[in-house]
């Protein structure tokens, strides 16, 4: 990708005194762009690296410039570097003209190309650079800019932040920024002002929660099942997703602590390739609410007829990134998916994602779209759903998170094969009905679900051996706390559990040893669970949420928790001692610590 610093990089090493002391001989050749002429590409490369500014004899045809070269450096211990080569033939003409030496010379060559690296280095790895993450571009710009971040007022520091992430972690970008800023006194609207994308980028770039991506790719059928077993759908297409980022056709923007890709986005290059080739496709639909694309008169216009909407009869996938406020996108989507599937179309849809659409309305025919795998309404703030969707017999994944819904209906019991249901624990989502045996044994994820004392789960939790994620606020009391205990602790595949209330805290010493991220809210534990969390031998992540742990000390014993690589308290008010013993959590990555004010390290 233009601008990621391949160059720069390249100059470092060219320049590194090792280097200029290792090598007598040192030459840096900007490969001409124009290189079909093989007798022309040969004549400048040659006079980079000869450094003639006479010549004695005639230069007569390519033979000429090779015999130079090879005599040249042939006698000499060199370091060549050819920056930016386009084609394989490129480097095929001019590599004849590169002696076989056995006296440790090499040859350093930049390209946007795959192909041309790994053909003109056969016998080893190119060495393949990635854009900067979000984290990591803002401390360059920090250290380059000489910019002391604590004096810096809360608005400029959001401005900073906001002009370096829309320079997309480019280090070209990142320069400009550095000479336009440093040492000068500027507003924050002066940062926001700046024209980044008249430099370095071409309209606006996307960033996506790889969890939201994941999904859609397996709804849409694009993934394969593996032949490994316990290796699921969502597995595989973590597996994709590792090999597009190795190959630079998708640019990773924000990590994990735990090192997986939290969102991501296209390289610029690539964004402007599909917005040029693909900018309406016949099978997906997207809504920008851009008055430009030829769907928004149908999507928010009012007199959309049923003969236009004809063209979504073999639609597969319908995603709305109308993210306004007030009554208009809940009644654009509504009039639309009603018209629309009153009028046939939709009958193979396989994606509807509305996230961060603003209260969207869904109406009861949504029922007939009994093709789609994949419901998005995290972020929408609606306040209820359909009993119709219990239709959607092929539906995989409900993400009704950050949502104002209290029940879901009974009729979701009927979706077999569901495999993803994420709720929002803080609205006290729970279920209009008790489990039946045979229902959503495909079940891999359940988040957010309040489990009261009529609304214990137990039943279902039995028949779900395939759960690995696991978050329930609870408030049952402790005969129905142990009894769910027992099944949590037969989740052989666990491994992310959020709890709330615990009446018996010596639940804590029975959950499963698969565990890996483990986060406790309003808990009320009275003893340190330090001590028997420490016997999870996977736990990475350890979060304590305001009301968790209810007395003055915590100890984290010596040598224990070594795969620990989060740990956060948070609003813990009686915490005033937090223990930590030699050796212990020697991998941990982030401590993050709110609101503890009584606390001191020890």
């Amino acid at each position: 990708m233009q601008g990621i610093g391949k160059t720069t990089l390249a100059k470092i090493v060219y320049n590194h005194k090792a280097i200029v002391n290792h090598f007598p001989f040192r030459a840096w050749v900007s490969v001409p762009q124009e290189s079909n002429n093989v007798n022309t590409l040969l004549e400048d490369v040659g006079n980079q690296v000869l450094k003639i500014s006479e010549l004695q004899e005639e230069p007569d045809g390519k033979d000429f410039w090779v015999n130079k070269m090879n005599k040249f450096l042939k006698e000499n211990k060199f370091l060549l570097v050819l920056d930016n080569i386009l084609t394989k033939e490129a480097w095929d003409t001019l590599k004849e003209a590169f002696p076989k030496t056995t006296n440790g010379s090499k040859i350093l060559l930049t390209t946007h190309s795959r192909t041309v690296a790994s053909h003109a280095n056969q016998d080893n790895t190119p060495y393949q650079l990635r854009l900067r993450t979000k984290e990591e571009s803002w401390r360059l710009f920090i250290q380059r800019a000489q910019f002391p971040p604590d004096n810096l007022s809360p608005s400029h520091t959001e401005a900073l932040k906001e002009v370096v992430e829309r320079s997309g972690g480019l280090p070209q970008a990142i320069e400009y920024l550095v000479d336009k800023f440093s040492g000068k006194d500027v507003t924050a609207l002066d940062l926001r002002r700046v024209p980044i994308n008249d430099h370095f980028q071409n309209g606006c770039n996307f960033e996506i929660p790889t969890r939201r991506l994941i999904a859609l790719w397996v709804a849409q059928g694009l993934v394969k099942q593996s032949d490994v077993e316990k290796e699921t759908l969502e597995d595989v297409a973590e597996k994709y997703l590792s090999e597009l980022i190795g190959l630079n056709m998708i640019q990773v923007v924000q990590k994990k602590i735990n090192g997986k890709v939290k969102t991501c986005r296209l390289p610029n290059a690539l964004l402007e390739l599909c917005l040029s080739k693909c900018v309406s496709s016949d099978r997906q639909l997207s809504d920008h609410f851009n008055k430009n694309d030829a769907s928004f008169a149908h999507i928010h216009g009012n007199n959309t007829t049923s003969a236009d909407l004809q063209r979504y009869k073999r639609h597969v996938s319908f995603l709305s990134f109308d993210t306004r406020e007030g009554t208009k996108p809940e009644e654009d989507i509504e009039n639309f998916l009603r018209k629309a599937i009153s009028s046939g179309c939709f009958k193979v849809l396989k994606v509807l994602d509305l996230e961060r659409v603003f209260r969207p309305q869904l109406p009861n025919a949504i029922g007939n779209l009994i093709e789609l795998k994949y419901l998005g309404l995290r972020w929408t703030y609606l306040e209820m759903i359909p009993s119709s969707i219990g239709n959607l017999q092929k539906l995989q994944t409900l993400d009704v998170k950050h949502t104002y819904l209290h029940t879901l209906p009974s009729s979701i019991w009927k979706l077999k094969e569901l495999r993803h249901l994420y709720l929002t624990q803080i609205y006290r989502s729970k279920f209009a009905h008790q489990p039946s045996s045979s229902s959503l044994k495909n079940l891999q994820t359940l988040w957010g679900v309040f489990v009261g004392e009529d609304n214990h789960l137990k039943d279902g939790l039995e028949k779900w051996t395939n759960l690995r994620k696991l978050g329930l606020a609870l408030q049952l009391p402790s005969q129905q706390q142990r009894a769910l205990a027992k099944c949590v602790v037969k989740l052989n595949n666990h491994e992310s559990s959020l709890f709330g209330k615990l009446e018996i805290p010596s639940i804590i010493s029975e959950f499963p040893q698969s565990l890996s991220n483990l986060t406790l809210s309003a808990s009320g534990l009275k003893n340190d669970p330090m001590p028997a969390l420490d016997k999870l031998p996977n736990l990475k992540s350890l979060c304590f949420y305001s009301g968790s742990y209810e007395r003055r000390e915590m100890v984290c014993p010596r040598g224990r928790f070594t795969k620990l690589l989060v740990l956060k308290l948070w609003k813990l008010e009686m915490l005033e001692e937090l223990q930590v013993e030699e050796g212990a959590m020697q991998n941990l990555r982030e401590l993050d610590i709110r609101s503890c004010k009584e606390l001191k390290l020890i």
